[in-house]
């Protein structure tokens, strides 16, 4: 079984490639964290990620 881990993240209207969070509360690029369902992510930046941007762009 293949573990799933990028997520997507609603928050508002729009939606965030996030990952979770392996040290809760700790910040490596000032990125956004939320927590929910128990577990933090953190959400991607596709200005600062390409991988998060062609994720966004379906690629």
């Amino acid at each position: 079984m293949v573990e799933r881990r990028i997520f997507w993240i609603t928050l508002g209207e729009q939606k965030h490639t996030a990952t979770i969070n392996l040290v809760p509360g700790i910040k490596v690029y000032n990125e956004k964290l939320v927590e929910k369902d128990g577990k933090e992510y953190r959400l991607w930046n596709p200005l600062r990620s390409k991988l998060s941007a062609a994720i966004n762009n379906g690629l």
